[in-house]
């Protein structure tokens, strides 16, 4: 439980982590996980911590092993609980980083935005990563982002427009 709330304070900005904080958050995760191999949202948290230390905790130099580690347990999630849009985005998201726009980072950004299409949350990663990629995807996952967009302007119109102007894609 302690795992589970350092993680969500982490997430929301309302805390940062010291390296020493973070590692007992992973073993206490770790612990728990070894007591239940099969909790997909155990696998999913830590995803998130090694996503928060791939961009705290890296020195410069363009070390991805928190990376790769975040990208193994994001794939263990979604493939635990394959309905969750948001280990299907995490999957993508790490691929993303890790700059391995294949097969497997088409399946989980389009899986994220089939199974989660009214998440806010959600919405705002799926935009992101679109305009971000946007000249490296394929005709019908382009389709899949614009229907996407579409979605996320119904209330958060704002943000959306923001996140275009900060990738310079306003025409998009």
């Amino acid at each position: 439980t302690r795992g589970r709330h350092d993680i969500r304070m982490w997430t929301e900005g309302r805390a940062v982590p010291s390296e020493e904080q973070w590692q007992r958050t992973v073993d206490a995760l770790r612990e728990a996980l070894r007591l239940a191999p099969q909790d997909p949202e155990l696998w999913e948290y830590l995803g998130l911590a090694y996503d928060i230390a791939s961009r705290k905790f890296v020195p410069a130099g363009g070390w991805t092993v928190y990376t790769e580690f975040a990208l193994i347990h994001y794939r263990q999630a979604a493939a635990l609980r394959p309905t969750s849009p948001y280990s299907w985005a995490g999957v993508a998201v790490m691929k993303f980083r890790l700059d391995q726009l294949d097969e497997e980072f088409r399946q989980a950004f389009s899986s994220a935005m089939r199974l989660g299409p009214w998440e806010p949350g959600l919405q705002l990663i799926a935009s992101d990563m679109g305009l971000a990629v946007w000249e490296r995807l394929d005709p019908q996952l382009r389709d899949e982002v614009r229907e996407n967009w579409r979605r996320t302007a119904v209330r958060q119109a704002d943000r959306l427009a923001k996140l275009a102007i900060s990738h310079g894609r306003e025409g998009v």
